[in-house]
């Protein structure tokens, strides 16, 4: 057994330890104030002869109630489970400036400082977003490609300084380029570049890159980072020596945001433009929750399942026993509380069935499908959610699955089971192509159903379709071939048939056959009726 919260262990021994000094305590000084107050005759004829045992034995429970509730705020687990969880989100290339004046202070910390803090709280948001790192200046660095490592992203922008870079100077445009040059050539949706910047660019055109990137799909959210009337850049010196700053021609340079260029680029290709103020990377995270998400994958897992409620059960049972000893007319009314109590656990803190439910009647297929499945982890001869599950996956398309479902309840115990079992078989198989499959599950249905069930029309129904779908294609394939001769015999004239007996199948199906051939047009599974082509 682990705890999930073994950081918080000692908290918890802390304050359990705290509580039961006071509560001792409490105790001690009742004790003496009622020694004070009766002598031993008087005592046992105002409290009882069992007092001190009834209360001994009340503080007990209440003691064990608390050690258990201390167990299930730790969150205790055990017991191995595997999980399945889809992976999706956005491909993000982060375009950072590490041009000189990314230095200046003129925001009460410098701009690069404001930067890390914007990608730090995008990163903290969570979500499963892949990010690449391009750093720019005088030209373009890709340092990071696509990644799920945000670490490394991490370690990138903490290394990063302006002082290591050369060549100087801020080429917006080839940023953009070699950020574009980033994305899987493939994916033609859900990309975004983040351009986090002072906006000085005075010698290159990013706007026709920006343009080109439209073309593409790709959003682009550029945040600036600055102040309009702007500052001085440092200059690293010795310590103890004034502060220097960058001059040209013998003057001190003023660098200045230049919003324009920013928010042209992110309007030409449908995205925005942020001031790069402290909650920046908040509203930068809630606006790429936003964009449409790119399924990556599935990821497999195993973890150990949280197991509190065997805690939490003998928690709340003490302290009912505290809270009512010494037992008397109350003992029917703990009986039906602990009774309550053993049920709940199986049931009340298992709820990805019901949840299953819930998504699969909201029309919510692939979820309904996981829920379902976690809840055959913990009861794997459920028939229901094995049935339910075959249900989901039908809708999900996956024939072969939802057939394998359906065929392991074909020897339930339960009747009703196997029915509904057989005919969603049948029409699984049908849906999938698998017309002999299908064929051979509706006939062995009918011999275990009576008329006057209500599957039984929808099944003979389903039959005269699939072998119609059969003749129709022999049909087709025997156009190029001599027609038979015509019949002598003129069917127009014939006595109808008589009503077979109740339990010959094929002498019903074929009256129904000759009945209602004459007016069926290619129907769908279930004579019309669009909800007999479904599992029922």
């Amino acid at each position: 057994m682990v705890f999930g919260l073994f950081s918080r262990v000692w908290w918890m021994v802390g304050i359990g330890l705290l509580m039961l000094g006071l509560f001792l305590m409490v105790e001690w000084q009742k004790e003496r104030w009622r020694r004070r107050q009766y002598s031993l005759e008087q005592g046992n004829t105002l409290f009882g002869k069992d007092f001190a045992w009834n209360r001994f034995v009340k503080n007990l429970f209440l003691a064990l109630s608390v050690l258990f509730s201390s167990f299930v705020l730790l969150d205790p687990r055990w017991g191995m489970v595997n999980r399945t969880e889809r992976i999706e989100g956005v491909d993000i290339i982060l375009v950072a400036d590490l041009s000189q004046s990314m230095l200046c202070e003129d925001i009460g910390e410098s701009r690069l400082e404001r930067l890390r803090r914007i990608v730090f709280d995008l990163m903290a948001k969570g979500g499963s977003h892949r990010i690449g790192l391009v750093f720019f200046a005088a030209e373009a660095y890709p340092v990071v490609p696509l990644t799920f490592d945000y670490e490394v992203i991490s370690l990138w922008l903490q290394e990063a300084n302006p002082l290591a870079i050369e060549n100087q100077g801020s080429n917006l445009e080839d940023a953009l380029r070699k950020a574009m040059d980033l994305f899987e050539k493939n994916t033609l949706s859900h990309r975004l570049i983040v351009v986090l910047s002072d906006g000085e660019d005075m010698e290159h055109h990013p706007i026709s890159v920006a343009s080109q990137a439209a073309q593409k799909g790709i959003q682009i959210v550029s945040i600036g980072i600055g102040t309009v009337s702007g500052g001085k850049i440092p200059l690293a010196n010795e310590k103890g020596k004034p502060p220097a700053f960058l001059t040209v021609e013998g003057k001190e340079i003023i660098s200045r945001l230049q919003p324009e260029i920013l928010k042209e680029i992110a309007r030409k290709t449908g995205g925005i433009f942020l001031e790069g103020t402290e909650n920046a990377g908040e509203k930068l995270a809630s606006y790429v929750d936003k964009i449409k998400k790119t399924p990556y994958g599935r990821i497999s897992y195993e973890t150990m399942q949280a197991q509190y409620q065997y805690f939490l059960v003998p928690a709340l049972l003490l302290w009912l026993l505290a809270l009512l000893w010494p037992l008397k007319r109350e003992i029917p009314l703990l009986f039906l509380v602990a009774l309550f109590l053993h049920i709940t656990p199986s049931e009340g803190f298992s709820s990805e069935a019901s949840r299953g439910t819930r998504l699969y009647r909201e029309g919510r297929y692939q979820e309904a499908k996981e829920a379902f499945q976690r809840a055959l982890v913990k009861k794997p001869d459920s028939p229901l959610l094995r049935y339910n599950l075959g249900n989901t996956l039908y809708y999900l398309e996956e024939w072969d699955k939802a057939t394998k479902e359906f065929a392991g309840l074909t020897n339930s115990t339960s009747s009703d089971m196997r029915i509904r079992s057989l005919y969603n078989m049948g029409t699984t198989l049908a849906a999938s192509g698998e017309k002999k499959g299908a064929a051979l599950a509706y006939r062995q249905l009918l011999e275990e159903i009576s008329p006057r069930h209500p599957l039984y029309r929808k099944t003979i129904e389903n039959l005269l379709y699939l072998q119609q779908e059969q003749s129709n294609q022999s049909s087709s394939q025997s156009q190029n071939q001599p027609s038979p001769a015509p019949q002598k015999e003129d069917k127009k004239n014939q006595a109808p048939q008589q009503t077979p007996p109740e339990g010959d199948t094929q002498s019903l199906l074929n009256l129904v056959q000759q009945e209602e051939r004459k007016n069926m047009q290619k129907l769908p599974l279930g004579g019309g009726n669009p909800r007999s082509r479904y599992p029922w």
